[in-house]
């Protein structure tokens, strides 16, 4: 079952690369960024140590695209990810409200779960959108070209990772795709908290896992971010 798991996975990542291919000529390829692709930490193991999906919007800049179109791989893109967190996010060298929300998800859900750990090895990022654009997140066309494969994306990717929780930062970004990820468009099956701290939630449901679904963390106050790490940890525990 997990080889045929990765190899639904690989497949979808190389359409990723095909659709690049397919949106990467005017007026577009001023535009576009290269290909994002998730990768799981060294040692992950959501079986041993509870874990989080991390969920964002996409990527911001050209995403590394000269490096990409020397070798458009997907060898090359897992190692882009790989090198952006290693080198940057798990060193502290480039921090923001969004790294700082996911190191303190990572940790807190560590120490509920008494599981010692290196920094973020319970955590796997991706993002809605796969490509992103030089400048905010995609839109129009760019987006809808991607959200068939987004959808399939994220399925796999939950199947894939079999983490405890996943958690959406995307706000109101894509939300017909997160509705078709976990199947429920109308959202019907959301328990919905709509006070300062607003953010949805849903127990597991099926073979889908607990999620909680908030806005980017970027200037809001610690205490809406820390009703969020609370609800994370009621549904994670």
């Amino acid at each position: 079952m997990r080889s045929k798991l990765s190899r639904n996975l690989s497949q979808i990542e190389l359409k990723w690369l095909s659709l690049f291919d397919s949106l990467n000529h005017p007026p577009m390829r001023g535009r576009i960024a290269a290909p994002f692709l998730s990768v799981p930490p060294a040692d992950y193991d959501p079986m041993a140590v509870p874990s989080i999906l991390y969920v964002g919007k996409a990527t911001a800049g050209s995403w590394w695209r000269r490096s990409f179109l020397h070798s458009p791989t997907v060898k090359e893109r897992h190692q882009c990810t790989a090198d952006f967190l290693e080198g940057w996010v798990r060193t502290g060298k480039y921090t923001s409200a969004f790294w700082r929300f996911a190191r303190s998800l990572s940790e807190r859900l560590a120490v509920a779960t008494h599981s010692p750990i290196q920094p973020l090895q319970n955590l796997v990022w991706t993002n809605i959108c796969k490509i992103g654009v030089l400048r905010g997140n995609p839109t129009g066309e760019i987006l809808r070209a991607q959200s068939e494969l987004a959808v399939a994306s994220l399925r796999s990717e939950i199947e894939m990772y079999r983490p405890r929780l996943v958690v959406f930062v995307t706000g109101d970004f894509g939300e017909q795709l997160v509705g078709a990820v976990v199947a429920d468009c109308e959202q019907k099956t959301w328990q919905k908290e709509r006070g300062h701290e607003l953010f949805w939630w849903r127990k597991p449901i099926g073979n889908m896992p607990a999620i909680l679904w908030a806005y980017h963390p970027g200037r809001k106050p610690l205490s809406t971010v820390e009703t969020w790490i609370q609800q994370a940890l009621r549904l994670a525990m």
